[in-house]
């Protein structure tokens, strides 16, 4: 798959889940947006200076991490965050397209 196609594609077709239980849908989705999460913030403490990093860990215990100063932090300091969280996300999918070849692979 392109990484335009990985994009396009939502997870729960890719892992042929489509009939599967409302509660198992949620749990997946849930599972790779944490994820893909934790590996943006891997990229982005990788970007940031460490008097940055302990400037935005004030901004989180003040605002909490999921607030609108948190994101606004690190868009005026990580110029292509978009771009990031997209090469993450696609990273996460081809490595999961991947294991489900490894293991039909296995099974035939």
């Amino acid at each position: 798959m392109t990484d335009q196609e990985l994009l396009d594609t939502n997870i729960i077709a890719l892992l042929d889940m489509e009939h599967a239980s409302d509660e198992q849908k949620t749990s997946i989705v849930s599972a790779l947006t944490t994820l893909v999460q934790k590996q943006v913030t891997f990229r982005i403490l990788a970007i940031l200076s460490q008097e940055e990093i302990a400037e935005l860990e004030k901004i989180i215990t003040k605002f909490g991490d999921n607030a609108p100063e948190v994101l606004e932090f690190i868009r005026m300091r990580v110029e292509n965050i978009e771009k990031i969280a997209e090469e993450e996300l696609i990273s996460v999918k081809r490595q999961i397209v991947e294991k489900m070849r490894e293991t039909q692979s296995e099974q035939a």
